[in-house]
């Protein structure tokens, strides 16, 4: 009885030595529909339970992955903290392998050996170490000033697009952040 024992908590053991080793490989699109590949990082190979934020990520793509009790799930947050998990109208398989957000950008994803419960949810546990993997460069919205001397006209302007201009009846060096 004891060496029954002994050997499943070796084979436990060793499992769990296995999968806090497996690596998972992703491939990042910045379109929602899995069909524009990231030109920052294409495809990269996750580990489990680690929270990765994923800036310009609009839609990604695996495949299924054997983990203890099924498949490795891909789990999809809202915020960059892994905290609060997309929910099941703001995300959406678009095909077996490619999942996607409606609108916006995923914030950040997890892989987890975790399998989805009869509610349909997925409680991935705490995420054992967060990173950073750029999938498209998100606009830096700090404003740049300028101010042409000849005319007195400050012109404000941020990478998003939006531009104030007010006339000025003084002059002051021009600064960008």
């Amino acid at each position: 009885m004891h060496r029954l024992l002994a050997f499943y908590l070796l084979l436990f053991h060793d499992l769990s030595a296995v999968l806090a080793q497996l690596q998972v490989q992703l491939n990042f699109y910045t379109d929602h529909q899995c069909q524009t590949p990231s030109t920052e990082h294409a495809a990269a190979s996750i580990p489990i339970s680690e929270c990765i934020i994923t800036p310009g990520l609009g839609s990604i793509s695996n495949q299924p992955v054997p983990c203890q009790n099924g498949n490795v799930q891909l789990v999809a947050y809202q915020d960059t903290s892994c905290g609060t998990q997309l929910g099941s109208l703001d995300w959406y398989r678009v095909t077996n392998q490619c999942s996607a957000r409606y609108s916006g950008d995923i914030a950040a994803i997890l892989l987890t050996c975790s399998q989805v419960s009869d509610a349909g949810t997925i409680d991935p546990g705490t995420p054992t170490t967060t990173s950073t993997i750029v999938v498209a460069q998100v606009a830096d919205l700090a404003p740049t000033v300028t101010q042409s001397v000849a005319s007195s006209s400050l012109s404000v302007t941020n990478s998003g697009g939006v531009n104030a201009t007010q006339t000025a009846s003084s002059s002051s060096p021009s600064s960008s952040n």
